[in-house]
């Protein structure tokens, strides 16, 4: 759900607001809003919301429209930007904290298997030097020189200790699987 142009795998089924731009084909792609989704009840074994829960009106209406469409035991895996700056497409509309991630799925009946940090906090430092050069200087070739330099720094996330670091309270991102 909200793959926007990425195909993870032709077998899995795609779901986006709008169809991808471009002569980009998907396989198994369908148009549809979240909170609304076009599929039978207790229909997929895995839901998988990559950076949706952001864009949506209503997360507790979308959250349990997934509740829906799952099999008894199916399983959720959700991730969503935490220290992120604004990106609408069309909309931006809320961060997570990995907390209220967790209360969000758990408070629809999952139990949390795993959770913790999916983009760390270089990836946000890099994504927030890159705009603030860019802002402060409107210029491709700035914003251009900027991500030149700092590309690297989100690699430095490869190196940081996982969620018993606390690391998710800088974290660019945050995911849960139930």
């Amino acid at each position: 759900m909200g793959c926007g142009e990425r195909n993870l795998h032709d077998k899995i089924i795609k779901l986006d607001i709008q169809k991808p731009k471009g002569d980009i084909k998907i396989h198994n792609f369908c148009i549809g809003d979240a909170h609304y989704l076009p599929f039978k009840d207790e229909e997929f074994d895995l839901v998988i919301l990559t950076a949706l829960l952001e864009y949506v009106f209503y997360p507790e209406k979308v959250i349990r429209e997934f509740c829906r469409i799952l099999k008894k035991g199916g399983k959720i895996y959700c991730e969503v930007p935490f220290l992120q700056g604004f990106h609408s497409d069309p909309y931006d509309f809320r961060r997570c904290t990995l907390t209220d991630l967790e209360f969000l799925i758990k408070g629809n009946g999952f139990k949390i298997i795993k959770s913790g940090v999916c983009v760390g906090p270089f990836s946000a430092l890099a994504w927030w030097l890159d705009k603030i050069c860019s802002s402060l200087f409107k210029s491709k070739m700035i914003e251009v020189v900027v991500r030149w330099y700092t590309f690297w720094v989100k690699y430095l996330d490869l190196l940081l200790p996982e969620k018993e670091s606390l690391m998710h309270t800088l974290a660019a991102g945050v995911y849960v699987y139930a």
